[in-house]
C-alpha cells in the first residue's frame, strides 16, 4: 500500500514539474543515473529554463499494480499515458504540440532511511 501511495504521489509531482514548471519537484524521489528518471527531470529543467509549461495535465496514471520484488524493494507494473496537449510559453502561446502516447513501464522502488524512491524504470513487455 505504501509503494502504491508513493507512486501516485510521484505522478502528481511529475505533473507539477511539467505544468508549473518546477525543476525541483522530483528532487529525492527518483534515483539519479536511471535513463527514464533523468529524462523526466530533464524535461522539467528544460521547461523551467525556457519558461514554458504544459497547458494541461501531461500524464495520466491508467493502472498501477505492485507485482514483484520484496517488501522493501517492490516492482510495480504501470500503464501511463502522456496526454495529447500543448506546451505553451509564459503568455500562453503554443510552442509545441504533444501527441498522446501510452507506455507500459516497470517501476522499481526502494524503502530506505524512512522514505520511498524510484530506483529504476524499464519498459515493460505488456
Amino acid at each position: 500500500a505504501g509503494a502504491e501511495a508513493f507512486l501516485r504521489f510521484f505522478f502528481d509531482q511529475l505533473n507539477v514539474a511539467w505544468t508549473k514548471p518546477d525543476a525541483h519537484a522530483l528532487d529525492g524521489l527518483c534515483r539519479t543515473g536511471d535513463k527514464i528518471c533523468d529524462g523526466f527531470r530533464q524535461v522539467a529543467v528544460d521547461l523551467t529554463s525556457s519558461r514554458w509549461h504544459y497547458a494541461t495535465t501531461p500524464l495520466t496514471l491508467k493502472s498501477l499494480a505492485v507485482k514483484g520484488g520484496s517488501e522493501m524493494q517492490p516492482r510495480a507494473e504501470v500503464v501511463q499515458v502522456q496526454n495529447a496537449g500543448l506546451i505553451v510559453n509564459e503568455v500562453g502561446k503554443t510552442q509545441q504540440k504533444v501527441e498522446a502516447t501510452t507506455l507500459h513501464l516497470a517501476y522499481y522502488l526502494e524503502w530506505k532511511s524512512g522514505a520511498w524512491r524510484v530506483t529504476k524504470i524499464l519498459r515493460s513487455l505488456a
